[in-house]
Parts: C-alpha cells; structure tokens; sequence
C-alpha cells in the first residue's frame, strides 16, 4: 500500500496523519483556518492604521476572552502583542503542553530542537522593522525582536486547527492554545 501525497507539497504523508509533518497541510481541508474561524466568539473593532505584514493591506482590531488581536482579513494571519504572550501563566502553560498527544509534544519539542532563524522578508506592523522568522516544517512564526510581537500566519493556524481536529472552538482560542505550547517550551527565548 502507498503512502498518500500531501495536497500542498511533495511529502508523502504517514498513515493516520492529521497534517503533512513538513509543510503542516491539514490532510482534511475542512481544517483550513476561515475568516469566520476568526470572528466566531470574537468582537471586530473594525480597521486599524496597522499594516498586515502579509497583504499589504489595513488590519482589522479583534477582541477575544479580553485579549486584541491585529488579523489580516485577506490573508488570514494574526499579530500576537508581547503582552498577550508575557501572560501567559507558565503552569498553566505546561498543562496545555502535557495534554498534548504525545506525536504532537514530540514534534514541537523537535521543533524547539532543530529552530532556524532567518530573515523574513516581512515588515512589522508596530515598528516596521523586519521580522525574524523561527522556523521549523510546519511551524513558522515570524518575531519582531524590538516589540516582541509575533506573526502568525494562516498555515500555522491551519496546521494547529488540523493537529487538534477541533474545528468547533473560534481560531483565536486555537491561537492561544498554541501560545501556551511556545511560551511552555520556551519557543521565542534566547
């Protein structure tokens, strides 16, 4: 029997996989993150003069469980404030992290491992400085090093959306899942 190809690369995906292990492709494509993802539970405070680092184009200002959130209603991705990030509780970190499955804490703990850094080309839009991508397979974040803000974009969200399969909860919930699990492994630190 042979392995089946992911949608979005030439990888060959393992057997029973929820998304490709190196470009974080959700097997199932009903775990592409959506626009209505963002707003379900969520309070659009409308456009901002802050610039979408992917687009080009104005972000929207979005409320969710008392935390703002730039997103990119084109592209869907999201800018994650330092203080969103600084928080985070670190035991409640740590749970979010021990409930993993265990392929799952595996493969961030590899990530956290194996990170590359490079430039990304993108533009922050706090200090238009250029970001800083940390990157590993599926799990890009792009880091403002002055402001410490993050970019996510789209495909990490998706990824993580495809790594839980639990497209009921809204994408920002998700995006603070995910946050736990960084700041729980230490991620972004030197």
């Amino acid at each position: 029997m042979s392995l089946a190809k992911c949608k979005n690369c030439p990888n060959k995906l393992a057997e029973n996989a929820r998304y490709c292990a190196e470009c974080g492709y959700p097997v199932d494509e009903k775990f592409n993150v959506t626009p209505e993802d963002f707003l379900r539970d969520t309070n659009n405070k409308g456009k901002t003069d802050k610039i979408s680092p992917d687009s080009g184009q104005p972000m929207l200002l979005l409320e969710h469980q008392g935390h703002e959130y730039l997103w990119d209603d084109e592209n869907f991705g999201v800018w994650i404030d330092k203080s969103i990030l600084e928080g985070i509780d670190r035991e409640a970190a740590q749970v979010v992290f021990e409930n993993l499955a265990e392929e799952d804490q595996r493969y961030f703990n590899q990530a956290k491992e194996h990170i590359k850094l490079r430039s990304s080309g993108l533009k922050s839009p706090i200090s238009e400085n250029e970001l800083d991508e940390h990157h590993y397979k599926a799990l890009v974040i792009d880091e403002d090093f002055e402001t410490k803000g993050i970019w996510l974009d789209s495909n990490v969200i998706s990824f993580w959306y495809a790594a839980t399969q639990n497209k009921d909860v809204p994408a920002l919930t998700q995006v603070e899942e995910l946050l736990h699990i960084l700041v729980h492994l230490k991620f972004l630190e030197d």
